[in-house]
This record gives structure tokens, C-alpha cells and sequence, in this order.
């Protein structure tokens, strides 16, 4: 299989806006994937930042990641507003060991942990090459 140099230089993004999120614990929405295909041997930053509102200040918002296009998730993790009329941001930073030429398939989920309104309101998934 031979590599592209767009391959071996790669920046890669995804972005999505304006997502209600309407499940609740234990139920997920998949909010935002990115796939890079053919990806040459090394080191990446992976990077998520989520923008949302949660009018609760009582409620979670709740969240998780896949590093193999979902088939398993990581830990999960919430978050609390402290003002039902605040915007919180939550930047993740991760760095992948790709060991073989081939596809990057990294996901992010979503859920409340109880019906109070939400809104993504933009989510950035990013995938750049480091050595």
C-alpha cells in the first residue's frame, strides 16, 4: 500500500453545530466522528472541544470517546453548569501511537442525566500528525 504525503503531513477535522441532545443516561448520542484513511505509521494528537448549554444547574452533561470507531468507549465524563444561562467549553487532548499504515477512527457521545434542555451548540474533532 503506498502513502499519500497528504497521508504523512496529516491534518484532519470535523466540525458539527447546533445539535440538541435529547437522550438521557444511559442512553448516548453520537455527536461527532472523524475517520482519516490511510494514515502512515506515528504519533498523533487527537483533540475534541465541545461548546453546549444545559439549562440545569442541578443535571450533567455527560460525554466519552472512542479511539477505534466505537466498538469500545473510554471513560465517562460530565460536567456541571453552575448558571442555566452559561456556555460551558470542554477541550479534551489525547495522543494516539498509530503503529501501521491505515485508518484513524476516533468518535464522541453524548447524553444528559436528566431532561433538562441541552444544545451543542459547535463540536470540533481534530487529528494531526507529531512525529
Amino acid at each position: 500500500m503506498s502513502v499519500e504525503l497528504f497521508n504523512i503531513l496529516a491534518f484532519r477535522h470535523n466540525i458539527v453545530e447546533n445539535i440538541d441532545i435529547t437522550t438521557t443516561d444511559p442512553d448516548w448520542t453520537d455527536l461527532i466522528a472523524l475517520t482519516a484513511t490511510d494514515m502512515a505509521v506515528g504519533t498523533y494528537a487527537l483533540s475534541f472541544s465541545l461548546q453546549f448549554t444545559l439549562h440545569s444547574t442541578s443535571q450533567q452533561f455527560l460525554y466519552r470517546f472512542s479511539h477505534d470507531g466505537g466498538a469500545t468507549w473510554g471513560y465517562e465524563y460530565d460536567k456541571e453548569v453552575k448558571d442555566r444561562n452559561m456556555t460551558s467549553v470542554i477541550e479534551i487532548f489525547d495522543i494516539l501511537e498509530h503503529t501501521a499504515i491505515g485508518d484513524i477512527d476516533i468518535r464522541c457521545q453524548v447524553t444528559r442525566s436528566g431532561g433538562a434542555a441541552c444544545n451543542v451548540i459547535k463540536a470540533i474533532a481534530a487529528c494531526e500528525r507529531k512525529a
